[in-house]
């Protein structure tokens, strides 16, 4: 997290020395490049793209039910920061929805909280969300599923959702991506803006997404 949130950082940056800054500033660019290329070869294909930070597919290419994050762990820390300074987030049916303590709302400490308890580690996530009695994206905690969520290596979660709506292909389009890095969730949309099935990806998501950004 540290690592991730400080080459997000200008301030870290300029505390750098001049070289090792020129280097930095050098690698950064061109993740930034190869990754912008990629959404605009995935859009031009077909696929579709979120360019707004408070979405909740911010960056990432959208095919069907399957999502694939690219940008190898930055894209959840600038979704957050976004929701958190706007005061609103986009959901996955396109509406805007203000922070807030409202029913279907969240806060911002919600947020930031909900950001933690996605990079914890199996055992203290699952301790977490027993002792809320919620999991991070506010559903009923239930101690099987809640295991096999936390215990299961997650590239069988990502496989395992893709694979209802792929088939065999899932393992080309979802376990290979998964194995190399790419962030994957495979889930369907309701019409009124949650979704379901699979496992949640526990940094903000909406509802059950297939989990697969902790590192």
């Amino acid at each position: 997290m540290a690592a991730r949130i400080n080459m997000l950082n200008p301030v870290w940056y300029a505390k750098l020395p001049k070289e090792i800054r020129v280097l930095a500033l050098k690698d950064m660019g061109k993740m930034i490049g190869l990754g912008s290329a990629t959404l605009i070869l995935a859009s031009l294909g077909g696929a579709k793209t979120e360019l707004n930070p408070t979405s909740t597919d911010f960056g990432k290419i959208h095919v069907g039910n399957t999502r694939w994050d690219i940008w190898g762990g930055f894209q959840q820390y600038i979704r957050a920061f976004s929701q958190i300074a706007s005061g609103y987030e986009k959901k996955g049916d396109g509406s805007i929805v203000p922070l807030g303590t409202e029913r279907g709302q969240h806060t911002r400490v919600e947020k930031l909280l909900n950001l933690f308890r996605g990079k914890l580690a199996p055992v203290p996530s699952i301790a977490t969300d027993v002792l809320a009695g919620k999991t991070a994206v506010g559903e009923d905690v239930e101690l099987t599923p809640e295991l096999k969520e936390h215990l299961i290596p997650m590239i069988y979660g990502d496989v395992k959702e893709a694979w209802k709506e792929q088939g065999p292909m899932s393992i080309l389009y979802t376990g290979v991506p998964s194995f190399l890095g790419v962030g994957t969730t495979t889930y369907e949309q309701k019409a009124s803006g949650g979704s379901h099935s699979g496992k949640p990806d526990k940094p903000g998501k909406p509802s059950k997404p297939t989990k697969n950004t902790k590192k």
